[in-house]
């Protein structure tokens, strides 16, 4: 993941899926949160991906931790039918750790 920032605008994008991230229809640079900071929480819209349906958004918000280097996000995702039509919601959590890479 790769977490961008420009003020209080927020996004986090894949910077390099894994392989079975792949398979769900995930490119590099797709968008998997896109919102804004508001204090000591981010507010916005995450996507769940499908590789038949394409990606599709759900509010989520949550706080920051950690001195900064945690957010942690809450919503509820979309269930899609085979036709692509959501059918239902499910609890939805993102975490997203700053690591430092050596």
């Amino acid at each position: 993941m790769r977490p961008l920032a420009n003020g209080a605008t927020r996004r986090f994008a894949y910077e390099r899926p894994r392989r079975g991230l792949e398979r769900a229809g995930i490119n590099q640079c797709d968008v998997v949160f896109e919102g804004e900071k508001q204090g000591d929480s981010y507010v916005g819209t995450a996507y769940v991906f499908s590789r038949d349906c394409g990606p599709i958004g759900h509010p989520v918000s949550g706080p920051v931790t950690k001195g900064g280097l945690k957010v942690t996000l809450y919503g509820q995702a979309p269930r899609r039918r085979d036709d692509c039509s959501v059918s239902g919601y499910r609890d939805d959590t993102l975490v997203f750790e700053y690591v430092r890479s050596e």
